[in-house]
């Protein structure tokens, strides 16, 4: 509502009226999309100051992580490469617990899984390549 807020004040000679679609365009696409990318960076920064005890490894994930919405057990153990198998398992139960990882199979050996992202957090997150 911000974004939508400013482009209205910094726009003042702008008149909102009745469309074809007999809709009146109020919000903007781009002001939605500003909006959202500014939200799902938001959400990034605020997943990773949850835990002082994982913000290292957490920070590492998004900073090296490929454009795609699944993560295997072993590609994530490439990223992170923990000391012992035992962290990387309590990374990802804590990740899971609030909301950043989603386990697509979780009744099978923790090495054989598959780790689901957000929509907000696949990335570099985009609509199209609207956000940076």
């Amino acid at each position: 509502m911000r974004n939508i807020k400013n482009y209205y004040r910094d726009n003042p000679d702008l008149t909102i009226k009745l469309n074809t679609a007999h809709e009146y365009p109020l919000f903007k696409k781009d002001i939605i999309i500003k909006s959202y990318c500014e939200f799902c960076s938001d959400m990034r920064d605020a997943f990773s100051k949850v835990s002082k005890k994982w913000q290292s490894w957490f920070n590492l994930f998004q900073s090296t992580k490929q454009c795609q919405d699944s993560y295997g057990y072993h590609d994530i153990y490439k990223i992170i490469k923990p000391k012992e198998k035992t962290e990387l398992d309590e990374f990802l139960a804590f990740f899971g617990h609030i909301g950043f990882f989603k386990c697509d199979n979780p009744f099978i050996k923790s090495t054989d899984r598959v780790y689901r992202l957000p929509i907000m957090f696949r990335g570099p997150f985009n609509l199209h390549n609207f956000c940076d």
